[in-house]
């Protein structure tokens, strides 16, 4: 206890130490890595920005997201790294698959829209723009395997069997 109270900050650093220490000795070199996220990002990002106006780059809520998602990924890598922070991880993963949906979904219906009317059209559709709802509504192929996906990572975005078992096993 004396620790935490002289610098929080530095027994929080250590604690963070100790679980990337954990995980790399738990998966050794299979680990991904931040400059093996970057290059595939730079490889993912790079034709859809080379294929689009500056106009339809400003005003697409899919490139918006995929702009987000280079954050995300990176908060997850470090949670999972080294903070072990699986719960929080696959909320995230969550969000992530829903935004991504609702961003081409309004791409697809509302295409000559801008940025600032599709976030008016998310207003007034918010109960209707998520989960299994707006996968039924997209033009997409494997829907059920979305919805598998989905419903899988809401499993442990709600209080559930899945989600409190785990907390009560590691708790043990």
């Amino acid at each position: 206890m004396q620790n935490l109270s002289k610098d929080v900050f530095k027994f929080l650093r250590d604690i963070q130490d100790e679980v990337g220490k954990r995980t790399q000795a738990n998966v050794g070199k299979r680990i991904y890595i931040w400059s093996d996220h970057y290059n595939n990002w730079i490889d993912i990002i790079q034709p859809i920005l080379n294929s689009t106006s500056k106009e339809e780059q400003e005003n697409s809520m899919v490139i918006l997201r995929l702009i987000e998602l280079n954050n995300q990924l990176f908060w997850i890598l470090t949670n999972v790294i080294y903070n072990a922070a699986y719960h929080q991880v696959i909320r995230e993963l969550r969000f992530i698959l829903d935004s991504m949906m609702q961003a081409y979904y309004l791409d697809i219906e509302h295409p000559d829209a801008d940025i600032y009317c599709k976030l008016e059209i998310v207003k007034e559709i918010e109960k209707e723009a998520f989960g299994t709802r707006l996968i039924e509504r997209l033009p997409i192929q494997h829907k059920d395997r979305i919805k598998q996906l989905y419903s899988l990572l809401s499993k442990y975005s709600h209080s559930s069997y899945e989600e409190l078992e785990i907390s009560i096993r590691r708790a043990r």
